[in-house]
């Protein structure tokens, strides 16, 4: 197996999350979801779609527990593999177009059909090559599920833990929507900051002062930055 040092694990599973906590207010439909605090056990499971994907409590631990798989085949798999391994599931737990449309905010009304599909494909490419990339070794970490809550807009977050080896946790809060029967993550919020927040600054910054072909290129350079470091 191969073993990475705890700390440079927890470095890089930051990175899915670093952003600035004051901008969860500009979310619009994610920040009330955060703030919102039901006290029940969680929403109701679908009643259709896949099992993987049957309620939200069965999405986190589907992706976990291929995320862990990956992690302790990682040497055997290299990156290629892992981006193989985990684009079906990234696909099927995370609502990509929903989150590419969240991420460019307004801006995403002013691009026309063809940036819109350019944009998808890139951002769905770049979200599986970052757990690729990211989760790139196994030292003894496990996922604790830690319990789910409903929020408003009908949405659902899942709280769990990455526990490791080295006792410095990290707490990941997922949230949730329903979508053509099935649970799908709409943001995740690492150690309380927002991934969500942290791409739609970049990414409207950029649209702003550089404009679509310079995002798209900056996309495309750090995708294949995560294959070349590997």
């Amino acid at each position: 197996m191969n073993r990475a040092p705890p700390t440079r694990l927890r470095g890089r599973i930051r990175e899915l999350g670093v952003a600035l906590v004051l901008l969860l207010p500009c979310l619009g439909v994610v920040a009330p979801a955060m703030a919102a605090a039901g006290s029940g056990s969680g929403a109701a499971p679908a009643a259709s779609g896949s099992a993987h994907t049957a309620s939200p409590a069965a999405t986190i631990k589907y992706l976990h527990a291929s995320l862990i798989d990956v992690m302790k085949r990682a040497k055997e798999l290299g990156y290629d593999g892992r981006y193989r391994k985990l684009k079906p599931v990234i696909e099927q737990t995370h609502d990509l177009a929903y989150l590419a449309r969240l991420t460019l905010g307004s801006h995403w009304d002013k691009l026309d059909s063809d940036q819109r599909s350019r944009f998808l494909t890139a951002f769905r490419q770049l979200t599986i090559a970052t757990y690729a990339a990211r989760f790139d070794g196994y030292s003894g970490e496990k996922f604790r599920f830690d319990g789910s809550r409903q929020a408003a807009g009908g949405q659902s977050v899942v709280r769990s833990t990455l526990v490791q080896s080295g006792g410095s946790n990290v707490t990941f809060d997922y949230v949730l929507h329903r979508t053509d029967g099935q649970w799908k993550i709409i943001n995740i919020v690492v150690n309380g900051v927002s991934d969500l927040a942290m791409k739609r600054a970049q990414y409207t910054d950029l649209l702003q002062r550089k404009g679509f072909p310079a995002l798209l290129k900056t996309i495309h350079k750090r995708i294949a930055g995560y294959g070349g470091a590997h």
